[in-house]
């Protein structure tokens, strides 16, 4: 056997012991309240695998390994291999729904089964859940379909009431207005600017279902949305709250300003 032939030999060995010895798996991530993780990634020793939208996944793992670290936005786990793998991060909230998780103030025409959440137009309108949260990650879908007046959904989050106190993303529902952030201090009139200009340039379009994420640890919130016929997700803000007053903890509300919508995937878990 010649020297050329010999190497050939030893790197096909080599490179058929590299392919023997890597194992290819299927799983589903899964967020900590049992939901898909869409689009999330597992990372395994510098590659990079993509989920669905439904969390699915196929990936390569040398044969033996045990751990890969999964990540969805902001979330980045060490996770065991499996055919499901899901965050451990602790559920504070999550399905099924009662209308006993609520507190209401406003018209009760809130619709709340045990998936869905659901609101008629014509008032403004509050659930508040009442609990204390530190850093949390709140996550929803929403579609918006009908709306009146002040035309806007809201999530009210380290709050410890009803009402306009405590952080606040608003979504609009007519086109051409725009997605803000801001820090209430009791009253709609109220409120503290945290980013600069406090309008986002996000907006939602009527009947169209979007994801909404909520990461705050902290003094530091992060926001993202994706409409759930797109793959991407937009950070839409990335703030830090230093000013006198900031809150560090507090519940959740779902504030319907005159609009008609569906709430599904509400969930709260620990960041």
């Amino acid at each position: 056997m010649t020297k050329r032939v010999f190497l050939s030999v030893v790197l096909l060995l080599a490179t058929f012991s590299l392919i023997i010895q890597a194992e290819t798996i299927s799983s589903q991530i899964l967020l900590p309240d049992g939901n898909s993780a869409p689009y999330a990634e597992v990372h395994v020793d510098g590659e990079i695998f993509f989920a669905d939208e439904l969390g699915n996944v196929t990936f390569e793992v040398p044969t033996g390994k045990k751990i890969v670290t999964v990540k969805w936005l902001a979330l980045s786990s060490e996770l065991p291999i499996a055919n499901e793998m899901k965050f451990s991060n602790k559920l504070y909230y999550g399905a099924p729904y009662s209308s006993d998780d609520f507190e209401i103030s406003g018209p009760d025409i809130w619709q709340i089964e045990e998936k869905t959440i659901t609101v008629s137009s014509g008032s403004e309108t509050v659930i508040f859940y009442d609990d204390s949260f530190a850093n949390f990650v709140l996550r929803a879908k929403v579609t918006i379909d009908k709306a009146d007046l002040y035309y806007a959904f809201r999530f009210l989050f380290r709050t410890t009431e009803p009402g306009f106190n405590g952080y606040c993303f608003s979504v609009p529902a007519l086109d051409g207005s725009q997605t803000y952030f801001a820090r209430y201090e009791g009253a709609w009139n109220k409120y503290e600017e945290i980013v600069k200009p406090m309008f986002l340039t996000s907006n939602a379009k009527m009947k169209a279902e979007y994801e909404y994420v909520i990461f705050a640890k902290n003094e530091k919130i992060m926001i993202y949305m994706r409409p759930t016929t797109e793959r991407n997700y937009r950070k839409i803000l990335d703030a830090e709250d230093k000013t006198e007053g900031a809150v560090f903890d507090g519940g959740f509300s779902l504030m319907s300003s005159f609009v008609e919508a569906k709430i599904t995937e509400l969930s709260v878990f620990s960041y």
